[in-house]
């Protein structure tokens, strides 16, 4: 249910595609994934987000923009998908996008990056910082991490007596990019 908050993350944070040819060569994207979890009374629930699109990306400049569809939120239970998208969580019939935009991104150790970007989120924007495990080959180059939200930053502030939802969110990402 901090789902919500978790696909913003993710995703965010990779500097990677590149409509341009880059000096080093052209790279394509093969795959993004936003995931997430959430703890409650009776256990984690764990979902992802079916439709994440890049929307900018550039290599060489390190831009990167996501758009997150909120209603493809899928944790397997369709009662409890229905539950997220309506008002309670991430209200996808008033906001039916979340983004995320990166700032900036510091690429000064060769498998750890620190990203900097803006999440937003059913009307409200934050601003994000966490860093993210690189990885490189002659054909490949990934981006993985996780990061913490909190749903009621963002206005998720809905609760069950019977099953309490913790407000922390874990949000989990990777961004794969084939080298051509």
């Amino acid at each position: 249910m901090k789902t919500l908050l978790v696909l913003s993350f993710l995703i965010f944070s990779f500097p990677l595609l590149s409509e341009e040819k880059p000096k080093e060569g052209v790279y394509k994207l093969n795959s993004v994934s936003i995931e997430f979890q959430s703890g409650t009374r009776f256990g984690a629930v764990k979902g992802k987000f079916q439709k994440v699109s890049v929307v900018k990306l550039n290599v060489l400049k390190k831009e990167l923009s996501l758009s997150i569809d909120t209603s493809s939120v899928d944790t397997g239970l369709g009662m409890r998908d229905k539950h997220l998208r309506a008002e309670d969580f991430f209200d996808t019939g008033k906001y039916p996008k979340a983004s995320f935009t990166l700032n900036s991104l510091d690429e000064s150790s060769p498998t750890r990056v620190q990203a900097k970007g803006l999440l937003h989120l059913k009307g409200k924007d934050k601003p994000l910082t966490f860093s993210a495990t690189k990885l490189e080959s002659d054909k490949k180059l990934e981006y993985k991490g996780k990061l913490e939200l909190s749903r009621k930053e963002f206005g998720m502030v809905y609760d069950s007596l019977i099953n309490p939802i913790e407000d922390k969110v874990t949000v989990i990402f990777s961004l794969s990019i084939d080298k051509e």
